[in-house]
Parts: C-alpha cells; structure tokens; sequence
C-alpha cells in the first residue's frame, strides 16, 4: 500500500511534465509519417537502415552496396528496430528514434534545470527549448544530432548528481561514461569530447581541485572506450584498413582541422545561432546584463554557463559546420533563458528594473506586435493564394480560422497588455503560440508542400520509364534515389571514358546526371544522349539521360 501511495505522489508531483511531455509529443508524433523524407540526409540514412535489415550487414553500415564509413552505426540500429514490425524503413520510422531521442532530450532539460534550481524553472527550460526551431525541425526529421544531444546531456547530468551526491557518486559517474559510449556510438570522438570537458571545466571554474578524482576518468574512459571497441573493433576488421582509416581518422580529424564537407568560416554561428534561437535570441543582451550585476547570487548559472560556452567555441573552431551541430548546447541555452525569465517573473524587484529596460522591453513589444501581424500576413498570403500557403487547398479552412484567431488574440493582447499582465506571462504565450504553430506546421502545412517535390516527379518519372531490369547508373552518390526508387546498388559513372563505354553498347542504359557533370562531357558523348526529364532539385538541375532515342 506504501508503495502505490509513494507512486501516486510522484505521480502527482511530476504530472505538470507529464501533460507537458504528452504534449510536445503529440506535436511531433502525431504526423511524422505525413511528409515525406526530404534533403540529401534524411534518405540517405534510411536507405542505410534499409540495407542493414535487407542484408544483415549490421557491423560494417553500406550505402548504395558500398561500405558507409562516415558515422558509427547507433542511429542506424535504432532505425533498423524501429522499422522491424513493418519490414522498412517508411519516414515514420526513419524520424522516431530522433523524436523519442527529443522528447528525452525535453525531459533531461527539466530534471537538470529542476535540481540546478526548481521545478517551475525546469518546466520553462523544458519549454524553451520545445520551441527553439532549431531543435523542432532537426527532432522531426532523421539525423544523429538529437540522439547525440540526448547522450551528451543525460552524461552531463549524471556528473553533475556524482559530483553532488554524498553517496553512490561513483555510480552516477560511471553511469554517465555509459552515456559517453553511447554518444561515440552516435557520432564520434564529439560525444566523448563535449562532457567530459564540460565536467572538467566546470571543477576547474569552481576551483575545486581535490574533487577531479571524483570524476573517476580513469575507469570512467575504460567504460566508455570499452562500449565503443565492442562495435569499433570487429567493424575494422571485417571493413578492411580504407574503412578503418576513414572511420578513425578521416572522418574525425579530418573535419575538425580542413574540413572536406561543410567547410564554413569561423563567425558561421555567430550569424546562425541568434537565427535558430529565435524568439528566445532576442532577450540574450537582457539576459547577459542581468546574470552579470546579478552574479554574487546566481552561482549556480556556471554549470550551463561553462556548457554553452565550451561548446559553442569548439564547434566555432571545427572547420565543418552546420547548424544542426550546435544542438546540444540548446539545453544550456534554454536553461539560462528559463531561469532568467522565472526570476522575473517571481521577484518584483527584478521585474521593476527589467520593465524599466529597453533591451528587455523592445524585444517584448515586438513579440507582442508579431502575433497580430503573423496572423494578418496569414490571412493575406491565404485570400491572395501566395508563398509557402499556394498548394494547401484541402486545408485552406484551418489555416484561416488559426489566421483569425491569431489576429483577434493578438489584438486583445496589445489593448489589454497593462490589465493582463502580458510582459509577465510572455514566456508561457510564446511555449503556447509555438506549440500550435509547429502543430499546424506538421500536419498541415508540410504534407501539402512535400506533394510535388521536384525530387519526387523525378523518381516517378524513372519508374515510369526505367524497367527493373534496365541498368541505370549516376553521376553522383545517388542515396536519394536508392531509397525512394527502392533500388541498389546504382553504380556510379567515374569519368567520361566510363560513360562512352557504357553508351556504345546495344542495350538501352539510363544515366542520372548533375547538370555540371552533364556539361562536362565531350560533344561526341552528348551526341549519344537523350535527355529525358530535367528537374530543379534545390539549386542544381538533374538529369534523367537515356543513350538511344526513347520509344515513341
């Protein structure tokens, strides 16, 4: 009878996170499979995932029949489970584990933000970050940088309870070395690098050097090198010494110092971070100033302090970037932006001083002004049948009732800003806002504008006109078209000698070119060539080329 009394309060205690959580993952779930697999990453993984349940090649990952030695296989394992029941990887099953990854994600940044300070804090954090873009769209589709987030930030808070905790510390250690394992088995050295250094920055910055043999590095590194080696090892034997090198060293080093994908310049997130932090963004020169006049009391910022600084320098000094690879330093973020909001929202003192603030009031007021002018602008593109809303027909009628209300709530909110108290409850309207955006975004908005994908009438162009047995080959890495042609392995054309000889024979032979591979080839070899579908596919044309005439 204790037990289920005890269970029920924590129940009862934590049902706020609950409803929370359920939530955000009706949001995410309730559609994934809407729209389909989209970009050159999303079915290029799953076509990975595909390979492995076809050909049971679950050590060494191929892609297109090759050996794939880019990324360790966890992501693709929790594809393959995740596909099992149904046979293959459909882009339900592609995007779940990242999303199940994000929703663990939401809950660790509660726990962590509900010890470093309180639970209402935490419920905000976990809000925060619900509803940074960045996170959303990079949850909702299939990539590893979630399920890295996920590990790197279960592994943090686990030091940091270790640390705390009077008994079982090193259990909690050790437990987050597990994690470290798991986050190498997601994406490399970077799961290792980012907590470990994070703890042991963050022990330095306390100057508390007789607790760094609390941290347990020694036995910790067996444990998280160990879970690695058990995959690393019999994958480097049966993937030869090339898989080797490209796994250890290319593709670690390799991107760190002279990246050969990605390659940005150094301020590349100084400019995309504010963007992707949006609305949360605008308030960091507000948040900035009040941690500094009030650091002698908000000591305990310092842990998610060291955290989105250690990892926002390292990524800025990576020659690879993207975005998406800032993702786990968003729980940090979000725990500052939380726990800045909640103090002013509870002490009035605070609250008086950043009322009185333009760099916190500016930002406010144009938030404010937004929702009227987000649902007006709505209203506009839908009667004028313009941008991103032109091909949404079936659901015309859900978006303008959205329009409407946003234009109607939006307008009460700037009349009554004063009587409803708006500046204070602004973080909760911005958590409840977003939510029914991403809402309407997920089930109505992407589905209708993934219909006509020029990358799709492609690939229904090659079914109708390229027969199982014809032999189709690319100019490219084709990881698209294997996935959603459902056809491997589609060689690939080295050179243009290699094309001359493939067109002279008497069979019909089907190429898929990039326009600048096209354009390199000799006038006698485009003599041979009939070109027959040409799409836009993001900034670049393919082709569809046939080698005889096609039948009339």
């Amino acid at each position: 009878m204790e037990k289920e009394e005890s269970g029920m309060v924590l129940i009862m205690k934590n049902i706020k996170i609950i409803a929370l959580l359920a939530l955000f993952g009706a949001v995410m779930l309730g559609n994934l499979g809407g729209w389909k697999l989209q970009g050159a990453d999303e079915p290029r993984y799953a076509q990975i995932a595909r390979e492995m349940m076809e050909t049971g090649r679950y050590i060494v990952p191929h892609l297109n029949a090759e050996r794939y030695p880019d990324k360790p296989p966890l992501f693709f394992w929790l594809m393959a489970l995740a596909a099992a029941p149904s046979g293959d990887v459909s882009a339900f099953e592609a995007r779940l584990p990242s999303v199940l990854a994000g929703l663990g994600l939401i809950l660790l940044t509660y726990l962590f933000a509900a010890r470093l300070f309180d639970p209402g804090t935490g419920l905000l954090a976990a809000g925060v970050l619900f509803c940074c873009e960045q996170f959303f769209s990079t949850t909702t589709s299939s990539h590893f940088d979630t399920i890295l987030a996920f590990w790197t930030t279960l592994a943090l808070l686990l030091l940091y309870i270790g640390y705390t905790s009077a008994d079982r510390g090193k259990n909690y250690m050790l437990g987050a070395y597990a994690a470290m394992g798991g986050a190498l088995l997601t994406k490399g050295p970077v799961g290792l690098i980012i907590p470990l250094a994070i703890g042991l920055l963050y022990v330095l910055a306390r100057k508390d050097f007789r607790r760094l043999k609390d941290l347990h590095l020694g036995k910790g590194l067996v444990v998280a090198l160990g879970i690695l080696a058990v995959w690393l090892i019999p994958a480097c034997i049966l993937g030869g010494g090339e898989y080797a090198d490209n796994i250890l060293f290319k593709q670690t080093f390799g991107r760190a110092i002279e990246s050969f994908a990605h390659k940005e310049p150094f301020y590349y997130y100084f400019l995309g971070f504010p963007v992707d932090f949006l609305p949360w963004s605008l308030f960091v020169p507000a948040a900035a100033l009040y941690f500094w006049k009030s650091r002698s009391r908000n000591k305990n910022i310092l842990l998610p302090l060291v955290w989105f600084v250690f990892t926002f320098t390292m990524f800025t000094l990576v020659s690879g970037k993207r975005n998406l690879y800032l993702l786990p330093l968003y729980p940090a973020a979000a725990m500052l932006m939380a726990k800045f909001f909640t103090d002013f929202i509870r002490s009035d003192e605070v609250y008086t001083d950043l009322s009185r603030s333009k760099l916190f009031m500016v930002p406010c007021y144009l938030l404010a002004g937004a929702v009227p002018a987000a649902g007006l602008a709505g209203i506009i593109m839908l009667i004028g049948n313009a941008g991103p809303v032109k091909n949404l027909e079936t659901s015309r009628w859900v978006l303008f009732s959205a329009a409407w209300a946003a234009l109607a709530a939006g307008a009460v909110l700037l009349r009554k800003r004063q009587e409803l108290q708006l500046v204070r409850r602004l973080p909760y309207l911005i958590v409840a806002c977003t939510t029914l955006v991403y809402g309407l975004f997920v089930s109505v908005m992407l589905p209708a504008m993934s219909e006509e994908r020029p990358e799709h009438v492609l690939c229904e162009t090659i079914v109708k006109n390229v027969r199982p047995e014809d032999k189709l080959y690319a100019t490219f890495q084709p990881s698209f078209f294997n996935y959603y042609l459902h056809r491997y392995p589609i060689p690939e054309v080295q050179d243009a000698e290699m094309m001359r000889q493939l067109l002279v024979v008497p069979e019909r032979i089907y190429c898929l070119a990039r326009e600048k591979d096209y354009d390199r080839l000799p006038d006698d070899i485009k003599s041979m060539i009939t070109v027959l579908e040409k799409e836009m596919i993001g900034h670049k044309n393919f082709y569809l080329l046939v080698n005889t005439p096609p039948t009339q």
